[in-house]
């Protein structure tokens, strides 16, 4: 790994240990009791080790499923969830009191969650199912910078790496409902529909509560497909499949434009942390394909194209200050791609 930064002698700071190594070990248990009336309780414990800084989490976990009637299904469920960082967030060289690069955040806990979920599985049809599904997920022991005057928080890691002294007391909160209805394969077609509706906030060392980079507020996608039976008794197809993606923008924290005219470079309004919404990201993926069957093997050629429309979606937004303005930078995806495939299958 590497990171460096410009200093004022023009010269560069080296902010990451170049390498680690490091072991993440996983096991569970799992017993499970079903009733004669239809009814499943399930309870686990999982465990799991990271051998960078010895880190050890017992994480209990329960399920219930209760069959209310023939293909009409409640389920919930409760558990504790662990996760480690980055490898370059206990990788980062802070300087210590003496000015000298350490690594001081290399005995990081792991982060933590309790997840509450329940929901409805109905079989509306023998090929149409639909699901509701709602969730709660509580963050705690996140590395935040425990300062009065820091809005930082592991959580939106994806932004940047950190330079201070990271602390296990950061919390947060996601929570939302999902729905799916879904066709299964049958009469030469098939569809996917999924909604999500959410909410994601972290609090960070400063006590304020922010949105997290993540925060689009909801997410959908449409996938469908069909299958055209051609050639001698039907045997071979032509398929036809497509996916629509619509979600809200990811977050970004807002420019203090007089501080920053005032001072003559980017000051951020930290106090509005990701307050921002970036524009909409849509995205529509299609595809035809193939299919060649013979008694022993089946080939099949695919042409798939990504971003159909060529929509070039923003990721993130940085500013600048230059000749006495302030300049915003977008950074966007990538336009169509694409993909040819061929494939054999015995």
């Amino acid at each position: 790994m590497s990171d460096y930064r410009l200093n004022s002698t023009s010269g560069y700071d080296t902010l990451l240990d170049p390498s680690v190594r490091s072991n993440l070990y996983q096991g569970y248990f799992q017993w499970k009791y079903r009733s004669a009336s239809n009814f499943e309780f399930i309870v686990g414990l999982h465990l799991m080790r990271f051998s960078l800084n010895d880190q050890l989490s017992l994480e209990p976990r329960i399920g219930i499923r209760w069959q209310m009637a023939p293909g009409n299904v409640f389920l919930a469920g409760f558990g504790l969830h662990s996760r480690t960082e980055s490898l370059a967030v206990y990788n980062a060289l802070i300087k210590d009191t003496k000015g000298v690069g350490s690594l001081l955040n290399k005995d990081l806990e792991l982060s933590k969650s309790l997840h509450w979920v329940a929901g409805l599985d109905l079989m509306m049809t023998e090929h149409l199912r639909f699901r509701i599904e709602g969730y709660i997920q509580y963050l705690f022991n996140i590395p935040i910078v425990n300062k009065i005057t820091s809005q930082y928080s592991t959580i939106n890691a994806a932004e940047r790496l950190t330079d201070a002294v990271l602390e296990n007391a950061g919390t947060g909160m996601n929570n939302g409902v999902e729905v799916t209805f879904e066709k299964t394969f049958s009469r030469n077609y098939y569809f996917l529909i999924t909604g999500s509706i959410m909410d994601s906030w972290y609090m960070a060392g400063d006590k304020r509560r922010y949105n997290t980079y993540y925060n689009t507020r909801y997410i959908s996608n449409i996938i469908a497909g069909k299958d055209f039976p051609v050639g001698r008794n039907k045997r071979n197809s032509i398929g036809i499949n497509s996916r629509v993606m619509l979600r809200g923008g990811y977050r970004y924290t807002p420019v203090n434009e007089y501080q920053s005219l005032k001072s003559k470079r980017i000051i951020y309004d930290n106090y509005q942390s990701y307050k921002n919404q970036l524009p909409d990201f849509i995205r529509f993926d299609a595809g035809i394909n193939f299919r060649k069957n013979q008694p022993e093997y089946s080939w099949i050629i695919m042409l798939d194209i990504q971003n159909v429309t060529g929509r070039r979606n923003i990721f993130r937004r940085r500013f600048g200050f230059e000749n006495g303005r302030i300049i915003s930078n977008d950074i966007l995806s990538l336009g169509m791609i694409p993909v040819f495939n061929f494939r054999v299958e015995f």
